[in-house]
């Protein structure tokens, strides 16, 4: 185990939305927003991946 790397998934929520975070393999992780389609809309965010 690489000191500093946790080797769990995290899911907090927020205000605006749920954030999650997952190690990778080769010491990579990933991290993600989840929120209300609405709040993005009203702060005038870009959509990802073609949704409106």
């Amino acid at each position: 185990m690489r000191r500093g790397v946790p080797h769990t998934s995290l899911v907090e929520s927020t205000t605006h939305g749920w954030w999650y975070t997952a190690p990778l393999p080769g010491g990579r992780s990933v991290v993600m927003m989840t929120t209300d389609a609405d709040f993005v809309a009203e702060q005038g965010c870009p959509s990802a991946g073609g949704a409106p």
